[in-house]
C-alpha cells in the first residue's frame, strides 16, 4: 500500500515508498502540516547549506512545508535543546554535527544528549584536513611529530573557537601523539585560513573544501586527512593514522534527530525519506561540493555514532578544562 508518491527531482519519477500496515496507520496523516527543521548553528556554514538541501527535498516529497530555523549559540546546545523540548510529533527536527557530541562534556547541558532525543539517521560524513604554512619546516606527520617534540609549545595551531570540533581535533591529535602545540582560537574558518596564510600560526586542521584552493596553489602544505580512509579529493594525501599516529581516527558528521518518545512509525518513515534523499544525484552532488560524503544509516547505528563519539571527545575535554 502506498504512502505517497516521491518525485525525483529532475526528468526522473521518484519511486514511491511502501511501508506495513501498521506504519501505515499509525502515519498516514504525516506530515499534515509543515515542519520545523532547526540548524543549531549560524546561516551560511556547510551544515546550514546541506540542511537547506534536504528541507528542500523533503517538501517536495511530503508536499508540507519544511522550514529552516538557524538557532545558534551556546556551541550548538540553545537549538539542540529546542528540539529536544518539542512535542514528540514529528513536527520539530534537528540536523546537527559532531558538535553534538563534543558539547556532551564540554557543557553543563540541560539536557542527557543521548536518552532525550529520538535519532533518525546519519546523513553524512566530513573528514578533517591538517595543513601547515609552508615555512614550517615539516612535509609530513611524522616531521611534525618530531619538530614539536624538540621544540614543545612553539608550534601553534588555529581553531573555530575554544571547544570548537577543530579545536578537539588537534587536542586529540597531540595526546595521540605526545606531543604540546599551542592552541589560538578564532571566531570561524575565515579568521584562521586568512592568520595561516599570512603565517601569524603555523598548523590548523579544517573542512577540506575552504582549505583545498589554498594546497592546490601552494599556499599551504597539506599533511594528512583525519579520516580513517583518505579523500576522494586529496588521494594522494594520506590518513593520520597512516602518517605515523596509528589508532587515529577523527570524522565529522551530519545527522538527524527529533525530541525523545517520537512514534517508531514516523522514526521509520523518516529514516526511509533520508535515504531516497540521499540517492538523488544532485543532492549527492551538493555533499561532495562541501566536502561531504552521503552516509544513510539506521536510527540505531546514528546513536551509536553518537555515544562513541561522546566517550572519545570527553576525554579530550577532560584534558582541555584541567
Amino acid at each position: 500500500m502506498i504512502l505517497r508518491k516521491f518525485r525525483h527531482y529532475g526528468a526522473t519519477l521518484f519511486a514511491a515508498i511502501s511501508f506495513s500496515g501498521t506504519a501505515l496507520a499509525q502515519t498516514s496523516a504525516y506530515p499534515s502540516k509543515p515542519i520545523r527543521l532547526v540548524i543549531p548553528l549560524a546561516p551560511g556554514g556547510g551544515t546550514d547549506i546541506l540542511a537547506r538541501v534536504i528541507a528542500a527535498k523533503m517538501t517536495e516529497m511530503t508536499g508540507q512545508s519544511v522550514v529552516v530555523d538557524n538557532r545558534s549559540g551556546a556551541g550548538g546546545t540553545i537549538g539542540s535543546e529546542i528540539v529536544v523540548r518539542a512535542a514528540p510529533d514529528g513536527y520539530t527536527l534537528s540536523m546537527s554535527t559532531v558538535s553534538y557530541a563534543v558539547n556532551a562534556s564540554f557543557y553543563q547541558l540541560p539536557y542527557d544528549p543521548v536518552k532525550d532525543i529520538s535519532p533518525i539517521a546519519l546523513i553524512g560524513t566530513n573528514p578533517s584536513i591538517m595543513v601547515a604554512h609552508p615555512s614550517v619546516p615539516l612535509n609530513s606527520i611524522k616531521e611534525l611529530v618530531a619538530h614539536a617534540k624538540a621544540n614543545p609549545g612553539k608550534l601553534t595551531y588555529g581553531s573555530t573557537g575554544q571547544g570548537a570540533f577543530s579545536h578537539l581535533v588537534m587536542e586529540l591529535f597531540g595526546l595521540m601523539a605526545h606531543i604540546n602545540l599551542t592552541h589560538v582560537p578564532y571566531r570561524g574558518t575565515g579568521p584562521v585560513l586568512t592568520d595561516l596564510l599570512a603565517g601569524q600560526i603555523q598548523l590548523t586542521a579544517g573542512s577540506i573544501v575552504p582549505t583545498i584552493p589554498h594546497v592546490r596553489s601552494g599556499k599551504l602544505r597539506a599533511l594528512a586527512v583525519t579520516a580513517g580512509s583518505r579523500s576522494r579529493l586529496l588521494p594522494n594525501v594520506p590518513t593520520v593514522a597512516e602518517a605515523g599516529v596509528p589508532g587515529y581516527e577523527v570524522v565529522g558528521w551530519y545527522g538527524m534527530f527529533g525530541p525523545p518518545r517520537l512514534p517508531p512509525a514516523i522514526v521509520k518513515q523518516l529514516n526511509t525519506m533520508m535515504k531516497h534523499i540521499l540517492d538523488i544525484q544532485d543532492v549527492r552532488n551538493r555533499f561532495e561540493q562541501e566536502g561531504a560524503d552521503v552516509a544513510h544509516s539506521t536510527p540505531e547505528k546514528f546513536l551509536d555514532i553518537i555515544k562513541t563519539d561522546i566517550a572519545k571527545y570527553a576525554k579530550v575535554t577532560k584534558v582541555i578544562k584541567n
